[in-house]
């Protein structure tokens, strides 16, 4: 299929129609051209929600549960989303709010100094043996570092530290900012220099919850369990102080950090065990060109961040995460250098997927060598880390794609000497790197020129980046709902949907979760063509809805329903107030809604048929097309279903007439069922009786059968007469006998055997008024070889309770032991006759036991084989187990009634109310 899929919604007017759901008023609020007006069935937030409250204001709303200590997210007016980094941290979080960062340090209750709010716990020594720095993490993580001797109670100005003579002429400097610290010996004199304690420096270490580990850079870093770096220092430096500060701004610390033109020297470091040590450069303090003081700054210890400088003066040093304004550009006082500083920006993961509508970095510039505008230039680098240095760091491949420029002077009397922030575009750079899925996204700045002395400048290391993004609205759960059909991707899987007006439906998903208004395109293709049959946009809801079209919008002023048995295509894409969506894919379906014609039904089962009988039916379609079938079973509507073209199934008639109707409807792969259905009638008789004994002679020792297939009943000595159920009190009632057992060998039984077939459909049914006997005992059973084929009785009976536990029983037919249709203990009063049915299902192999005219107990008889048939002597008041006379029956039994086939309730149930 080929689409026009960019051309606009408005050059459409030749397509088709399709008029997929109730046509609303024209008044308007879809997307694209105006659209009629419908109204949602999806429930309206009752809370405003953040984009609601800044569309209503025109202000942009923050979202506080995206708040960190270095990032804020905001809602803007127009739906999109604005997300605000800094690279050093802003804010630190206190009894639960957060609050702004200061360094100011001030002494706490245990005595130590502290900093007033900063991203990191750090506390100071007021002096003494214990501690020099404490540092905590959010975690829990500990890192502890000792001077190797007694302090002198720290000088304490503003965010500044200074314990004097820690050694003769050596004072310790400490400046803290609200993430990290620096730490410097400040070496007065050449004799200083020359004590054997500031040959090799080592400090005492205390680590907790981290290790502790050396970078490649010659730096540290302090490891949490998860091998996060938590706590960072770059190479430790020592410099001395011949610069002649006059590429600098006004006040400049050398105790922050060096000067341009003072003489810098790496230092090595060494972590091991409880400690960690710095082997200052002798050569520097021999060397006669030194000016003293001497600055030795052991690493800088804070935070683990992401920023760098690399100096071609010393081209194969690291310089990372440095802290003080540091220079970018050219400058030619001795010695010269030539700077360039990179910035690492953590991406948030919910940015992922989004479209980077703009981004800035911002960096604020505090020093220019001139007021003469000079332009500086951002790059998009690759990842660097804390071993790059001029070598490796200042080439093309490095160096990737040029961003944008800015050309600005600040930081100086006549262009404000306060500094300023310069802002650079670089929405290209971030875009590819949210497109990427990457985790961080890097930035050089460097000088356009890097052979101009005016165009040096210095820059805090408290760069900013903003970006922002919108989600674009996802597509998901793509089908029909009217009818159900699937979305079928692939042409060669199509549905076929049985109406020539089908309902596409989807549900939009936004992951800005800011409850946005979003809607749906959707277009219709006749598979070879490249214009849309039809197209139609839905109303606006939140996310997470369900989408139906409403009035399509365009066509030629008629209905053109789609045609019988061509394929289509149909496709959506979402609409968030500010972007589109893709078209998703094409979903392929065939329309028919042509009705197959009626199928005809066949008996699979010869006649006659019975009651309870199972009975196999075949459907006989007469349509190419039918994949299954409906049925109904002496019913008008159909309630089953039967799969295959021509399927048969099997039912149990329950009722008997010559007018016991099958229906079948034949369904096609579109879902069309016939009009009408196709039907047959037939004749159910009732189960055949081949055996009845009323026992109503009184007298003598044989009682006949009524059911004429003449099988008396040969009564045993010990069995006695006795007043029957009589429905009718006498003397006014019909005579109503019963025969008395007392257990032991008092039965009844026929002269022939094989009455009935058990491996086929049968009933057995019989009135009972038990005595008190509590052992398992049989009213009726037919023998097979050394036990019995079927038992009809009692389980057990509790005379205490007056309870029984009726049951029918076989055995089981794949080994030992028998398979039980039982009741629960129910109620038997003295002198109660209770009428009991067993029922044999052969082809849904069941058995069914009824006490009176309520079915009590239903089980299947498991396994494959036939049951045992019966081939032997019929039985009442005793079985046979083991090859042996047992379960003597204690009581009285009359009305016994055998079928060849499977009674339904309504039979049991005249039965057990029959008049006696």
């Amino acid at each position: 299929m080929t689409t026009n899929a960019t051309r606009s919604r408005q050059t459409r007017t030749a397509s088709g129609v399709l008029a997929i759901a109730v046509l609303a008023s024209l008044a308007g609020a879809g997307i694209g051209p105006a659209a009629a007006k419908e109204t949602a069935k999806d429930p309206v937030p009752k809370v405003e929600t953040p984009s609601a409250r800044a569309a209503k204001t025109g202000q942009r709303v923050e979202l506080p549960d995206r708040t960190t200590e270095l990032s804020q997210t905001f809602v803007n007016p127009n739906g999109t989303f604005t997300y605000e980094q800094s690279i050093m941290p802003v804010r630190t979080k206190r009894d639960g709010k957060w609050i702004g960062l200061d360094a100011t340090l001030e002494r706490s209750a245990d005595g130590m100094i502290r900093p007033r709010a900063a991203s990191v716990q750090m506390a100071f020594s007021a002096g003494g043996s214990g501690p020099l720095v404490a540092m905590k993490d959010a975690d829990g993580g500990e890192l502890k570092f000792s001077w190797p001797g007694e302090l002198p109670k720290p000088d304490v100005k503003a965010d500044t530290l200074t314990y004097r003579s820690v050694l003769p002429d050596v004072d310790l400097k400490i400046t803290v900012s609200t993430s990290s610290f620096t730490e410097v010996l400040v070496v007065h004199t050449p004799e200083a220099a020359d004590l054997p304690a500031l040959r090799k420096i080592t400090f005492g270490m205390h680590a907790n919850g981290v290790a502790m580990r050396k970078t490649r850079s010659g730096g540290f870093e302090a490891l949490d369990r998860f091998g996060r770096a938590i706590f960072s220092g770059p190479q430790p430096t020592m410099w001395d102080s011949r610069g002649s500060g006059r590429s600098e701004p006004a006040g400049s610390d050398r105790a922050e950090a060096p000067l341009e033109g003072d003489e810098v020297r790496p230092m090595p470091l060494d972590v091991a065990g409880k400690s960690i040590s710095i082997t200052p450069s002798a050569s520097l303090a021999d060397d006669p060109k030194t000016v003293y003081p001497i600055y030795i700054d052991p690493p800088a210890q804070g935070a683990a961040s992401g920023r760098a400088m690399i100096n071609e003066r010393y081209a194969g040093t690291s310089t990372w995460n440095w802290t003080n304004p540091e220079g970018m550009g050219y400058q030619s006082f001795e010695p010269w250098s030539r700077k360039r500083l990179f910035y690492q920006f953590l991406l948030p993961t919910n940015i992922y997927g989004a479209k980077i509508k703009a981004a800035t970095m911002s960096v604020f510039e505090t020093f220019a060598a001139s007021c003469t505008p000079k332009t500086v230039q951002v790059w998009k680098t690759i990842k660097f880390s804390d071993g790059i240095t001029w070598n490796n760091g200042s080439g093309s491949a490095v160096w990737q794609k040029h961003l944008s420029s800015a050309t600005v002077a600040h930081g100086r009397d006549g262009c404000e000497p306060g500094g300023s922030w310069v802002t650079f575009p670089v929405g290209s750079a971030v875009g590819d790197q949210v497109g990427a899925g990457a985790r961080y996204v890097y930035f050089g700045l460097r000088a356009a020129d890097e052979t101009d002395e005016l165009a040096w400048k210095r820059w805090r290391n408290d760069a900013r980046l903003s970006i922002d993004y919108n989600h674009l609205p996802s597509i998901s759960n793509r089908k029909f709902t009217e009818p159900e059909a699937p979305c079928a991707s692939n042409i060669a899987d199509y549905p076929i949907v049985p109406t020539r007006y089908p309902i596409p439906e989807v549900v939009i998903n936004d992951n800005d979760q800011a409850n946005q208004s979003v809607a749906v395109d959707f277009e219709v293709y006749l598979t070879g063509t490249t214009e849309p049959v039809w197209g139609s946009n839905s109303v606006k809801k939140v996310p997470g809805s369900r989408f139906t079209p409403q009035l399509v919008l365009w066509n030629r002023g008629e209905n053109v329903p789609l045609l019988n048995n061509k394929v289509y295509a149909w496709r959506a894409r979402a609409w968030d107030g500010i972007d589109y969506s893709a078209w998703t894919s094409y979903c392929y379906f065939m329309m028919d809604s042509s009705k197959p014609a009626s199928p005809t039904i066949e008996m699979v089962t010869p006649g006659p048929y019975r009651v309870g009988q199972t009975l196999t039916a075949k459907i006989v379609p007469h349509a190419s097309d039918v994949v299954s079938s409906k049925y109904a079973l002496n019913d008008d509507a159909p309630g089953h279903n039967a799969s295959g073209a021509s399927p048969t199934f099997t039912f149990v008639p329950d009722v008997f007439g010559p007018g016991y109707t099958l229906r079948a409807w034949s369904v096609d792969n579109a879902g069309n069922a016939s009009s009408y259905p196709g039907s047959l009638s037939i004749n159910i008789e009732n189960a055949t009786e081949i055996g009845r004994w009323a026992m109503d002679e009184g007298s003598g020792n044989t009682t006949a059968d009524l059911s004429g297939k003449n099988h008396p009943l040969v009564i045993a000595t010990g069995v006695t007469w006795s007043n029957g159920n009589k429905w009718l009190p006498a003397p006014t009632g019909p005579n109503d006998f019963a025969l008395k057992f007392s257990g032991n060998s008092t039965t009844a039984q026929t002269g022939a055997g094989n009455i009935v077939n058990t491996r086929q459909n049968y009933s057995v049914t019989a009135r009972v008024r038990p005595g008190t006997q509590t052992a398992r005992q049989v009213v009726v059973s037919e023998d097979s070889p050394g036990q019995s084929a079927f038992t009809l009785g009692i389980l057990s009976y509790d005379a205490v309770a007056e309870q029984a536990i009726w049951g029918f029983t076989v055995p089981d037919p794949d080994g030992s032991g028998e398979i039980q249709a039982k009741s629960t203990p129910m109620s038997v009063d003295p002198g109660e006759w209770v009428h009991l049915s067993g029922i044999y299902d052969a082809g849904s192999r069941t058995m069914r036991l009824y006490v009176d005219d309520i079915l009590v107990a239903t089980v299947p008889v498991p396994g494959t084989l036939p049951t045992i048939d019966g081939n032997a002597a019929f039985r009442i008041g005793h079985g046979m187990l083991n090859n042996a006379y047992a379960r003597y029956f204690t009581g009285d039994i009359e009305d016994v009634r055998i079928y060849a086939g499977a009674i339904d309730h309504s039979v049991v149930n005249t039965l057990q109310g029959e008049p006696k």
